[in-house]
């Protein structure tokens, strides 16, 4: 009896469990603008890259992941969230752009039920430096840590 109460527990569990490709049938989008060019910007400037994204399909759009291809994007974790048959959502993504310098391009990988499993987003731009004066790793660092300037001294001794 207790083998037979197990079992029925066990395929009961089985059968209530779903994939996700039955909660979110697939669906289309359309990305607008999906390469983009942006214009130069100066190095450790920060700007936002907003991407709209059409729900052309029938069914909901359930975004699951968003890879970028760098470590200087952060992306707004609350834009990965259903979008209604016919609208329009929104992904922000933050990019600092104070470790490149001069061409970048980067990619924008968006996961979810829709067609092949991911769709993709390209752009790129140029780092220039600022005026005639390229600032180091450390003089970068330092203007963020302002902590940093009590154990720094203005000299140093040989």
């Amino acid at each position: 009896m207790k083998s037979l109460f197990t079992f029925l527990l066990a395929s009961l569990f089985l059968v209530s469990c779903r994939d996700a490709s039955e909660l979110y049938p697939p669906t289309t989008i359309k990305i607008t603008d999906p390469i983009r060019h942006y214009y130069p910007v100066v190095q450790g400037e920060q700007f936002e890259i907003n991407i709209s994204i059409k729900n052309t399909g029938e069914n909901f759009l359930k975004i699951t992941d968003i890879q970028t291809s760098c470590g200087c994007m952060a992306v707004d974790k609350n834009s990965m969230g259903l979008v209604r048959a016919g609208e329009t959502g929104y992904i922000k993504i933050i990019n600092d752009s104070k470790k490149n310098i001069g061409y970048v391009k980067h990619f924008i990988k968006i996961y979810g039920n829709i067609p092949n499993g991911e769709a993709e987003m390209i752009f790129d731009y140029n780092v220039v430096p600022d005026a005639l004066y390229t600032p180091d790793y450390e003089e970068i660092y330092s203007k963020e840590n302002k902590s940093n300037e009590v154990r720094r001294q203005k000299y140093y001794v040989d």
